[in-house]
């Protein structure tokens, strides 16, 4: 790999994923494919992440978004 990714850059990429996999994961209970509760779930670790992310960002007194 190589990189070190500071906590802002790793936020807002959280941010990007969060966006994504609530749109996919909609279409995915829709169809069926996903139980609502996993779907939940899943965005729940996420949106924790993005908070520690957040977090970790302001402690460290990295611009925040």
């Amino acid at each position: 790999m190589g990189h070190e990714y500071s906590n802002d850059v790793k936020h807002r990429a959280v941010l990007r994923e969060l966006k994504l996999r609530r749109t996919v994961y909609r279409e995915r209970v829709a169809a069926g494919k996903m139980s609502p509760h996993m779907a939940a779930e899943e965005i729940a670790i996420f949106e924790q992440i993005a908070e520690d992310y957040a977090a970790r960002s302001l402690e460290s007194g990295e611009r925040l978004l």
